[in-house]
């Protein structure tokens, strides 16, 4: 449990406590909690989709955050990564890359670590 569930679980708490007594104000409540149950939903990690849009899996994106949709993760055609971050570029979603191609060395990581070995070889030789 990360700190804005304890802190959202402890609110919710106190709040049925102290109204416990009289009635509870149900739109009251959630007008109170909503904002904190979107920061805990936004700061608990959640594995990234399966890209669904073609066109976007055609340039070469794998992965789609699981809350906005936008492209994430390495582009197969470009070389550009974002998996270093834990958070989705657009929407700030906590992304857990572990258990998925993003988190394991594949052929692009392979060629690119070739590829500094040879650049530091050349280097020697000079």
């Amino acid at each position: 449990m990360n700190k804005y569930q304890k802190a959202l679980m402890e609110t919710e708490s106190l709040y049925i406590n102290k109204y416990n007594n009289g009635k509870i104000d149900e739109d009251k409540f959630n007008e109170i909690i909503k904002p904190l149950k979107e920061l805990v939903d936004r700061a608990t990690p959640k594995k990234p989709n399966k890209m669904t849009y073609k066109m976007l899996v055609a340039d070469g994106w794998e992965y789609q955050c699981p809350i906005c949709e936008c492209a994430i993760g390495l582009n197969v055609k470009s070389q550009r990564f974002t998996d270093e971050y834990p958070y989705c570029d657009s929407c700030g979603q906590a992304l857990d890359w572990e258990d998925t191609d993003e988190s394991q060395p594949n052929e692009l990581d392979n060629m690119f670590a070739d590829s500094l070995k040879m650049f530091d070889k050349l280097g020697e030789k000079k």
